[in-house]
């Protein structure tokens, strides 16, 4: 795979990048940058969905302490107990075998950092990885949700 390229562009007397990780042309990270957050954004909500979060210095999932409103949805208003960081690994360990953990911890960590404010910091993911977290929630979804209830799994792409 070529290696992302990076358009500066000049704002207000400062300089601007918009990191492309697709080597389509220098102008689709225009494109590529809102897929990408909102699969970051789609992360961390499925996590704490879950009863979920991650651990930094660790890292590595954690339970969460609490709920921060008490009107957040989550995996036990439908009656289920919140997931362990083992029960989660396992669910999702069927569609991407090895470092699905690593990958996780590593979009909650970006989303932090890029989400919440404009910076300077190269980008730590890779639409691979993104490509990989997305696969991976949804399976948690599957199993840890659909599964658990005895649902039938939707089906995704019905054509």
């Amino acid at each position: 795979m070529s290696r992302p390229h990076s358009v500066a562009r000049q704002w207000g007397g400062r300089s601007s990048f918009v990191v492309c990780l697709l080597p389509l042309s220098p102008y689709c990270g225009f494109f590529t940058t809102p897929v990408i957050n909102m699969a970051a954004l789609d992360c961390r909500r499925s996590l704490e969905f879950f009863g979920l979060t991650c651990d930094h210095q660790a890292n590595q999932l954690r339970p969460m302490r609490a709920r921060r409103n008490p009107d957040d949805l989550g995996i036990e208003n439908f009656g289920l107990q919140p997931v362990s960081r083992a029960q989660f690994i396992a669910a999702v360990s069927t569609v991407v075998p090895s470092g699905a953990e690593s990958r996780v911890v590593q979009m909650h960590k970006w989303s932090n950092k890029q989400l919440a404010h404009f910076t300077m910091s190269a980008p730590t993911v890779t639409l691979p990885s993104v490509r990989d977290v997305s696969k991976l929630m949804i399976e948690a979804y599957f199993a840890l949700l659909f599964d658990a209830l005895g649902r039938t799994r939707p089906i995704l792409n019905p054509s």
